[in-house]
């Protein structure tokens, strides 16, 4: 037994490692989905009985991996069938209101926007109900929800409906979360991209700049995440005509220090 479960720990680990990697070092779907089941069977051979496992798509998918397919393929190969044989999965593994269906509903909803598929909407809406029914309205998850929501108008074309769910969230995480929450800086940052990509840059302005402020107090300089949202605020300013702001965002290079043994 201990030695099964330490397999199935090193498998675990295995898998996450190749998504990881996947995600550095490959664009999204190329080649990527039939690297990482590669790496994942040669990482699972051996770890499990035969009746822990639960075939998807010819690939043999470990019950307590079946979070892979919701959160790989979707960063990895939005779009794939396997995103969708992950939810008939989970639906027939847990219970009907289980939260890990509700993850994976909101995924393959993200794959479908990224698509442009209609179909992401009515699986964001079903994510958002189900969360609702089973964490209650209050709840800090709800947020997310709504901004996945955004997300699947948004990924249509539906901007008014996008814009109208980002500011519903922006105002559930204030309410569940404090408004200098970390959480809170996502919908806000994403809410401020669509308005400067639609042209309306002077609203888009406040939103960025506190998207900016809240991750700026709670990040490192050198987080990419600040760092993108830094460079999102300065897009904003300089399509405003404020580009003195702007160039007072970037980030200043410490002076360079002459080496101590170097030689005229």
């Amino acid at each position: 037994m201990v030695r099964r479960f330490y397999r199935k720990q090193t498998a675990r680990h295995a898998l996450r490692a190749s998504a990881h990697w996947l995600r550095q070092e490959t664009s999204p779907g190329v080649l990527a989905w039939p690297q990482l089941v590669k790496s994942f069977q040669q990482a699972t051979r051996h770890a499990y009985k035969p009746d822990d496992i639960c075939c998807v798509s010819g690939v043999n998918w470990p019950r307590s991996t079946a979070w892979a397919s919701g959160e790989v393929v979707c960063s990895v190969a939005p779009g794939s069938d396997l995103l969708s044989q992950a939810l008939a999965l989970r639906r027939r593994l847990y219970d009907a209101d289980d939260p890990r269906t509700a993850k994976t509903l909101s995924n393959l909803a993200l794959a479908h926007a990224r698509l442009a598929d209609p179909r992401a909407i009515p699986l964001a809406n079903e994510a958002l109900a189900l969360r609702r029914r089973r964490l209650g309205n209050d709840h800090p998850q709800i947020s997310h929800a709504l901004g996945s929501l955004g997300a699947a108008f948004y990924g249509v074309g539906r901007v008014d409906e996008a814009i109208d769910q980002y500011r519903l969230s922006i105002e559930h995480g204030e309410r569940t979360l404090g408004p200098d929450h970390p959480s809170v800086a996502y919908p806000t940052s994403r809410l401020g991209n669509i308005l400067l990509d639609e042209g309306r840059s002077q609203e888009a302005e406040p939103l960025l700049r506190r998207a900016f402020e809240i991750r700026q107090a709670t990040m490192d300089d050198t987080a990419p995440l600040l760092r993108s949202t830094r460079a999102d605020l300065e897009r904003c300013l300089r399509s405003l005509g404020r580009h003195a702001e702007a160039d007072d965002l970037s980030p200043q290079e410490p002076p360079s220090q002459e080496p101590l043994d170097s030689r005229d």
